[in-house]
This record gives structure tokens, sequence and C-alpha cells, in this order.
């Protein structure tokens, strides 16, 4: 064959393959397909070259010629399966860190569910506080609890106990630290408390919001403590 329609069917083959070629989707693990891709456009100058440079008088057989064009096809498939396999891992990935915190304990400023036991928790205490008392509302918002704290203690309890001395009727409750400074300003903290998660949601922008029993939600950046579920016995 001469050394022209050799070259001459170098620059066909090559532009063939160029154009079948789909291209990797913008959205492609560049970490996952990086390796192959560059194993992908070696081979291809690698084949460009042998076709350039075989000798006229002994050309490269058909049979091992259509070998090497399957291996070429083969490398591009594993290409565009690797960048596949690479989007679906990122979406059970996601899927698999949102289960992780479905009926997890966490503790959260959210109301807690009330069942007759103490309910405990903390919030951000200012240790320069004048005074300080811990607010316990209803789900309807009304105050059922006004208790004295500690200025500048972190952690809180309330025993369940009403303004009359009366147990609570079971439900969800809303802690909320009233702390009044020196110059007579009241700042109201909500106090965390370890509430079960009931569902997890991820945003366009990924971010995870967790939802509470009690209806209310939380950022799991907010989150800095959990426990193990309670068995209830």
């Amino acid at each position: 064959m001469p050394t022209d329609q050799i070259t001459s069917l170098a620059s066909s083959t090559s532009s063939a393959s160029a154009s079948a070629t789909p291209p990797v989707p913008a959205s492609a693990d560049t970490a996952t397909t990086g390796a192959i891709s560059s194993d992908f456009d070696t081979f291809l100058q690698l084949l460009t070259a042998q076709l350039q440079n075989q000798d006229p008088l002994n050309p490269l057989d058909s049979t091992e010629f259509v070998a090497q064009l399957a291996q070429f096809s083969a490398v591009e498939q594993q290409v565009l399966t690797n960048s596949a396999l690479g989007r679906i891992e990122a979406a059970v990935g996601g899927g698999g860190e949102l289960t992780q915190w479905l009926g997890a304990e966490v503790s959260a400023p959210v109301a807690a569910a009330f069942d007759g036991a103490p309910i405990a928790g903390e919030y951000a205490a200012d240790v320069s506080a004048r005074s300080a008392v811990l607010e316990v509302e209803s789900a309807t918002g009304a105050q059922v609890a006004l208790i004295p704290l500690t200025p500048g203690a972190r952690t809180v309890e309330w025993d369940g106990k009403t303004f009359t001395g009366e147990d609570a009727a079971p439900g969800f409750y809303r802690l909320v630290a009233r702390e009044t400074d020196s110059a007579g300003e009241v700042t109201e903290t909500p106090v965390s408390v370890f509430a079960r998660v009931e569902e997890a949601r991820r945003d366009a922008e990924g971010a995870v919001t967790l939802v509470f029993e009690s209806g209310d939600s939380a950022s799991s950046v907010d989150i800095a403590a959990a426990r193990r579920p309670s068995t209830g016995e």
C-alpha cells in the first residue's frame, strides 16, 4: 500500500473515530474518568502513528487492524461506563447519607416530646448575664412553666411540672432560655434537646434539613450531638 494512501487512511480513521465519540457529560466525575480518558487519547495517538509509519511493503494485517479497532472501541466504552458509574455512586451515596439520619436522636433547638420524664437540654449561655430563666411553652405557644436558672449555666432541665405544680399533659414542649444582661436587655435562646429524626431532605445546593417528630426542622450543620435511639424499656 503506498505511503500517501496509508496517511490518508490514518487521517480518515482519526476523523471518523473523533466524530463517532460522544462527548463525556460535563457533570461526569473527572477524578473517576481522568486516568482512562488519558489512556484513551494515548491509544488513539499510537494507532494513528502506526498507520502513518507502517511499512508499505509489509502493511498491517487486516485481522490485526480490526482487532485494534475493537480494542479502541472497548476503551471508549470504558470511559463512558466509568462516567455513568460515578454519577450512580454519587446518587446512591447521597441517599445513604440521608437514611442514616432517620430514627436517630440528635440534639437540636426543637420541641421535645414529653411523656412524664424530665426533659434536659443545653444552650449557649451568656456568662455575663445578670439573671436567667427557663421558659417552657406548649405546642400552641402557651407558657406552662417558668424556672429560675443560674446565669451562665449551659445545661437546663424541666421536671414536667406546670405553674400550678401539676404534671403537664403529654405532648411536645419547647424550652427557651431568657437571659437579662446588666443593661436590662433580654435575650431569648432556644434550648437544644434530644429529639428523633423522622425525615431528612437535601436541597439543590446539597444542604440537609432534618424534620423531627414534633414537625420542627433544623439544618444538619446545627447538630452538635447524637445518641442511640431509646428503646422505651
